[in-house]
């Protein structure tokens, strides 16, 4: 990994730094909000929930952002998660606008929820691609409202994903069907990397910013990463890149968001172990001090 010192956001750091990994000590300041790691970036179907879970407790991250797999699983994490006192911030699930009524989403989503009685876990849901220029809205609408019925019965918040090329690609996207659903128990979600990886997504700083003014207030769930718009690599470590990630918190902290951030970790290549602990330390220098 490059070391690379950012004047822009007035941090300076190494990778490579002796400092020791976080192991608990009460003398590190706890940050303005929860901060996840996605599994994409702790080993994500080659590591044991005890291995990534065990990382993370001695880095100092509040827990993970998993991808859903199987309620099988799930059961698993919950109980190494539960034992390390860190939590499950979501599960990521798709969902098939596209496809018949009855198979747009998990048959035995409602077992999952079930689970999740009680917990803090967000389901973050997807619409995925459709694969023609319709306007799937309606069919969005219905599964955002069915998903949040089955959630709200056990007291499990939905989250709505917006993923480059799906049908709910944009922050602005996943804010239209949310507010379009009406419905208490769904919210919308802002996703740092993919504002940039969808063709019709903001260009510069200050368009993203523009989009995070209007959606962050709503929002349930946000993820960031280090963004280099020059070169147009949208996912890189926290403390790489050029966007101005002082500015881009500044303005979630005055937005009133005080939900749960997850750093994106998707192709990101490296030292596992390294990178997480780069990305935490840096983003503990990132806190806004004031407005």
């Amino acid at each position: 990994m490059r070391r690379r010192t950012f004047l822009k956001s007035g941090i300076a750091f190494s990778a490579l730094s002796s400092t020791p990994a976080w192991s608990g000590n009460s003398t590190v300041p706890k940050t303005l909000w929860p901060f996840y790691a996605f599994d994409n970036g702790v080993g994500r179907g080659v590591w044991s929930a005890e291995k990534q879970a065990g990382l993370l407790k001695q880095l100092g991250y509040d827990g993970m952002a998993y991808n859903f797999t199987t309620n099988k699983d799930l059961e698993s994490w919950m109980t190494v998660y539960d034992a390390m006192h860190l939590d499950i911030s979501s599960l990521y699930i798709h969902t098939f606008p596209k496809q018949v009524t009855g198979k747009q989403y998990p048959a035995d989503l409602k077992a999952t929820v079930n689970l999740l009685k009680g917990r803090g876990t967000k389901l973050w849901i997807t619409f995925r691609e459709t694969k023609d220029t319709l306007d799937h809205d309606a069919t969005c609408i219905r599964i955002a409202r069915e998903i949040g019925d089955c959630a709200a019965e056990q007291g499990v918040k939905v989250c709505i994903y917006p993923h480059a090329n799906f049908y709910v690609e944009k922050a602005l996207d996943s804010l239209r069907i949310a507010q379009q659903a009406k419905h208490p128990n769904v919210m919308p979600s802002y996703n740092l990397c993919h504002e940039f990886l969808t063709p019709s997504g903001p260009k510069t700083e200050q368009a993203a910013l523009e989009t995070l003014r209007q959606v962050a207030p709503h929002a349930g769930m946000v993820s960031i990463n280090g963004v280099a718009l020059a070169s147009k690599r949208y996912i890189v470590p926290l403390h790489e890149g050029d966007l101005d990630m002082k500015t881009f918190l500044k303005e979630l902290k005055r937005s009133g968001y005080r939900g749960a951030v997850g750093h994106q970790f998707y192709n990101i290549k490296g030292d596992p172990e390294v990178i997480l602990k780069a990305a935490i330390e840096t983003w503990r220098t990132l806190q806004p001090e004031s407005l």
